[in-house]
């Protein structure tokens, strides 16, 4: 596998193939391993002022509470879980019921 190099910017160093900024082609497995940190969100359920529920999934456990924090000083309902995303099989929407 070859990987190309980045010239650094001014007075920096060479950029990591694997950050953002360097270029590096991946397999669908290493991208699939490098994602499993990613199989679990946290679901947060709250009320807006006008009585709706709103579902938000965050992946930062401090800026989840902080919403549920938020919500419930103003009087409001939120309730924080974890869950499990998982993937689901490509499906033709026909198949489904119809239209979105």
């Amino acid at each position: 596998m070859s990987t190309k190099r980045i010239r650094p910017a001014m007075g920096s160093h060479e950029a990591d193939p694997k950050t953002f900024g360097g270029v590096e082609s991946q397999s669908t497995a290493d991208l699939t391993a490098r994602a499993r940190r990613h199989d679990y969100a946290l679901r947060v359920v709250s009320e807006r002022a006008d009585g709706v529920l709103v579902v938000q999934f965050y992946t930062n456990l401090p800026a989840a509470e902080r919403k549920v924090t938020r919500t419930r000083e103003r009087g409001l309902r939120a309730d924080l879980s974890l869950v499990r995303l998982t993937a689901v099989p490509f499906a033709v929407l026909d198949t489904l019921g119809g239209a979105l």
